[in-house]
């Protein structure tokens, strides 16, 4: 079952059909410096692919596609220690060592053919197939561990997410619009990926940390429908996250969240809304980025590691700089399209 046990850890497998029969076998791996790093199967060997990416970014999530007798990659990368943002990347020609191109900030995604996906940790999922774009919305999602296309069924999305506090993985059809749920043993498929026999890779969790994985083959699975779990949206342009509506309404959010954790609903609380405040002003951070409007995005990554230093428990002066840039915001003009349409009647 397990293929690669001469290996410490593996991860984020993907298997794609290129010429004659043959499968194109990429995975990630943790080197020496505890770093994970992309490798492709290459006569009988899984060798490093070089990036050119420093050697202590992560570099995983690959998905490989065959066009035109070449192999093109897709992966997510970003630095393992130090403060950056993470992003989707792509080789457009892996065989003749073709230079790495950043397509955005990403912390989950890929690129394939006319399909560009892409989110946050948080969600939502913002998927482009061709000139139509939608946000593909996971009820309940905690988080986002993976996103990658059935390789050998493209119209379908495998994704693995923890939901309500479970980690699910979740197949998503975009031609019959079917959502199915698929567990080994009760388990999670853990950033599963699809085999050319109809079964799954994925990283069996070992007996160290979270990170102790090893890819494996699935067995015996059980699939289910799920059918109210994914729910898309038709996407505004680009530039919709040039919003200050959606800024002001996820900084009133992060307010509202600090002062419960002040009130005591934080560390060792029933109710702890330290993973609420950080979502909320992530999310205000990214619009921020995008916005006209410079000093926002700078004021809010530095009240960011300021309460990350403060393992998220937030004191008074935290809530006068949240309540500063809630009302410095007011009657701002708003860049996204649909507020634009609005104002113009």
């Amino acid at each position: 079952m397990n293929q690669f046990a001469q290996m410490e850890q593996t991860h984020m497998p993907y298997r794609v059909p290129s010429e004659n029969g043959v499968i194109g076998y990429f995975l990630c791996v943790k080197n020496p410096l505890g770093v994970w790093k992309l490798r492709r199967l290459w006569e009988n060997s899984f060798l490093e692919i070089p990036t050119g990416l420093p050697d202590d970014w992560n570099e995983c999530a690959p998905v490989a596609d065959f066009d035109e007798g070449v192999f093109t990659l897709s992966f997510i990368a970003g630095p393992t220690r130090a403060a950056g943002k993470y992003g989707l990347y792509k080789f457009a020609n892996l065989a003749d060592d073709d230079q790495v191109i950043r397509l955005c900030d990403a912390d989950v995604g890929f690129a394939r053919q006319d399909w560009l996906v892409w989110g946050s940790r948080r969600g939502p999922l913002i998927v482009r197939r061709g000139k139509n774009e939608q946000e593909l919305h996971i009820a309940g999602l905690d988080f986002l561990y993976r996103v990658c296309p059935d390789a050998f069924a493209p119209s379908r999305l495998l994704i693995t997410a923890s939901v309500n506090g479970l980690d699910e993985s979740i197949i998503y059809d975009f031609h019959s619009g079917e959502c199915q749920k698929v567990t080994e043993n009760h388990c999670c498929l853990y950033k599963f990926a699809a085999h050319e026999n109809g079964g799954y890779l994925y990283a069996l969790r070992g007996t160290g940390d979270n990170e102790d994985r090893r890819v494996v083959q699935s067995g015996e699975v059980r699939i289910w429908s799920v059918p109210d779990l994914i729910q898309l949206k038709p996407r505004e342009n680009a530039d919709s996250m040039d919003c200050v509506a959606c800024f002001r309404k996820h900084i009133a959010a992060a307010l509202s969240f600090a002062k419960e954790i002040m009130a005591g609903h934080g560390d060792g609380a029933d109710l702890d809304h330290r993973a609420d405040l950080e979502g909320e002003i992530a999310n205000a951070e990214q619009h921020a980025r995008e916005m006209t409007v410079p000093g926002y995005a700078m004021a809010l990554r530095e009240l960011r590691h300021n309460l990350d230093a403060k393992a998220w428990h937030p004191a008074p002066d935290d809530i006068v700089v949240l309540r500063k840039l809630w009302k410095s915001s007011m009657g701002v003009s708003c860049g996204c399209s649909k507020h634009r349409r609005e104002a113009i009647g």
